[in-house]
């Protein structure tokens, strides 16, 4: 997004959410996401959900995060381990709101179809990170699960899969094993056993965060713990405890 291309004739602007402060992503502090290129406007500037990680955290230091805090009129995080180190280290409290993919509920999500025959009760892995020489492991344990369920494998990673076809193999899953927080969310969205593994690489707290926040600690594994059943999850108390914070996050919205 480049700032001549933003129109400069609103009153609020909301920016967000997920990977807008990582510094290895959007090569350095990027001025529209930060807010520096919209506030000659006069706008209110609304930061949602944004997410970075730990390193981007530190790297930006305190004159980059002052100037980010005065460009914005308000500004909320995703993770709270993200949002008690900006505290911890620069004294800045921010707002924590969900993930947009988990403003609305279920009914919105099931109106996706594809075209393509979905086939239903797979082990569904889908993996975006890994540890240096353990790149295979995951897949592994995906393997493993499925020979114990008698299930097949259907992954994800590989990219060869539409939008709406990787958004309903989640949805049909018999379990879904993954390093990925969108697919924790979505397996978490259609109520599917999820396995979501813990890699210790700094990048963890993207689902690490938001299981434990609503009694889903039973979905994280380590890297090197084997599955060899399907988890049990309480997904009234899950769905209860979604429904709360996205409520909240919705009062964040409609108070700015």
């Amino acid at each position: 997004c480049k700032s001549i291309n933003i129109p400069n004739n609103y009153d609020y602007y909301l920016i967000g959410s997920d990977q807008l402060f990582n510094l290895e992503i959007t090569n350095g502090l990027d001025p529209v996401y930060s807010g520096k290129s919209i506030i000659s406007n006069g706008p209110k500037l609304i930061g949602y959900a944004i997410s970075s990680n730990q390193e981007s955290i530190r790297k930006l230091g305190q004159n980059n995060w002052n100037a980010i805090f005065n460009n914005f009129t308000s500004i909320s995080f995703r993770e709270k381990a993200l949002a008690d180190l900006l505290y911890k280290l620069y004294g800045k409290e921010v707002n924590l709101c969900l993930d947009p993919t988990l403003l609305t509920d279920i009914n919105t999500w099931n109106n996706i179809k594809s075209k393509k025959k979905i086939e239903k009760d797979c082990i569904v892995l889908y993996q975006v990170r890994w540890n240096e020489g353990e790149e295979d492991t995951l897949e592994e344990k995906a393997y493993q699960l499925a020979k114990q369920t008698k299930a097949n494998v259907i992954n994800l990673s590989n990219r060869e899969y539409r939008v709406e076809e990787w958004v309903l193999y989640i949805k049909y899953a018999k379990c879904v094993v993954t390093s990925s927080f969108h697919a924790s969310v979505f397996a978490l969205i259609f109520n599917r056993p999820l396995y979501s593994f813990v890699l210790h690489d700094g990048r963890d707290s993207r689902y690490v965060d938001l299981l434990n926040s609503i009694g889903a600690s039973e979905c994280l594994k380590d890297l090197h713990d084997s599955i060899s059943e399907l988890p049990e999850m309480d997904f009234r108390t899950i769905n209860e405890r979604l429904q709360f914070l996205r409520q909240d996050s919705l009062t964040y919205l409609k108070e700015q």
